[in-house]
């Protein structure tokens, strides 16, 4: 249910660190991006020292630490992805920060698999105009906008029962608009989000911060209440993406360790490669990085903040999305509002005249075939053809 999604504290069962998902051919004739993502993550070394005792431990292969990812499954519409880092902070308070995070970050993948799904606009329209105004509506959208996305999320956890989860977290989301190829980005404290273009930066999100080492970040008091940045003060990006464009939203455990330079290079040398293997990459890079004497982003910042920080890499979380925009290029199956036009064709008495002259012979015998597409004597009509005749022609009015 959305409460147990929203209150849920690890990935749900079968999700991994390595996890591949292919997001393309889902059902609208709208649907002309696709991404195919993947992530990639490795706990702090710390975290095993027994600080405090990590509660519901997440399957083998799937400790991010105190960071936690989405994936979430595709609408017609959008599909949406997104990173975060709980705030170590709160071990303090006897609370462990990856309960927050992973709250967060499922609840935002249960929130963007509800928006904008074409299909819920026969249940919500009552009348053939309105759903037709819903639909230009959704067309004419930029998608899913990940500012709006984060604002229910956060909402509906400080709505959770028995209590909404303490703790606090940083976040960075994205969602593309499948059918404009708009990416809109929102980037709420040092986590963040890089767009490449054939290895060039063509978007880079910058990191939010109090103060040095202390990130703006969502929380939740332990008296259940909201407390320091809203999700409204996260920064909104966006970007028309084009075909191969690579998409990576990082924690800050890698931003700390891995510039852009270092991150163009990998993408250089990784064009063609998938995006597990770009992900796994990346998270080599960083570990090595954060091992070693290397002059680090965060050694840098933090001498530029007056600390007398050495050259070396900073050992941390890391968690890595990355996505390959690619056209969606296979006919997708028939959505739950397409079989219901399906049904409401079967069951009229009689055919209307341009399918009788469609199918030909007995239309009263027409029927669904596997790919949706209504089947009779003379040939087939596609879904497109049903939608145009049952949804938007409009009716003409009868003369006295």
């Amino acid at each position: 249910s959305d409460s147990d999604d929203a209150c849920g504290d690890r990935p749900p069962s079968g999700t991994s660190a390595l996890q591949q998902r292919e997001t393309e051919g889902l059902p609208s004739p709208l649907a002309l991006w696709s991404l195919k993502a993947a992530v990639s993550c490795q706990a702090a070394p710390y975290h095993n020292r027994g600080r405090l005792p990590v509660t519901s431990d997440p399957e083998p292969g799937c400790d991010c630490g105190e960071d936690a990812f989405f994936i979430a499954a595709p609408t017609p519409s959008t599909v949406a992805i997104g990173v975060a880092d709980g705030v170590g902070g709160w071990r303090d308070e006897g609370v462990d920060p990856a309960e927050f995070s992973w709250s967060l970050m499922n609840t935002c993948r249960s929130q963007a698999e509800l928006q904008g799904d074409s299909s819920q606009v026969r249940r919500k329209a009552s009348t053939r105009r309105e759903r037709r105004r819903r639909r230009e509506e959704l067309a004419k959208s930029e998608g899913g906008d990940p500012r709006e996305l984060l604002r229910d999320a956060f909402s509906h956890m400080l709505q959770c029962t028995p209590g909404p989860p303490a703790g606090g977290s940083t976040a960075c989301l994205a969602s593309l608009n499948r059918s404009s190829g708009v990416l809109s980005i929102a980037n709420l404290g040092d986590s963040g989000a890089v767009v490449l273009r054939n290895a060039e930066v063509i978007l880079a999100s910058r990191p939010q911060q109090y103060s040095f080492n202390f990130p703006v970040q969502m929380a939740i008091n332990l008296d259940g209440e909201s407390g320091l940045a809203t999700p409204d003060q996260a920064d909104f990006y966006t970007t028309t993406v084009q075909e191969g464009d690579v998409v990576v939203l990082m924690t800050d455990g890698i931003l700390d360790n891995v510039n852009l330079a270092t991150l163009q290079r990998a993408a250089e040398l990784l064009r063609d490669a998938d995006p597990q293997e770009i992900a796994d990459t990346i998270i080599g890079i960083s570990h090595t990085l954060s091992q070693s004497s290397f002059d680090s982003p965060f050694s840098i910042a933090a001498r530029e903040a007056g600390f007398p920080f050495p050259a070396r890499g900073k050992v941390d979380d890391m968690t890595v999305v990355v996505a390959r925009v690619e056209r969606a290029s296979e006919k997708p199956p028939p959505s739950e509002s397409d079989r219901e036009l399906l049904e409401q064709l079967r069951k009229r008495e009689g055919r209307p005249p341009w399918l009788r002259k469609k199918l030909g012979g007995d239309t009263r015998k027409s029927c669904p075939t596997d790919d949706g597409a209504a089947c009779g004597a003379g040939g087939a009509v596609s879904l497109s053809q049903v939608r145009r005749r049952l949804v938007s022609r409009p009716r003409r009015a009868r003369l006295r």
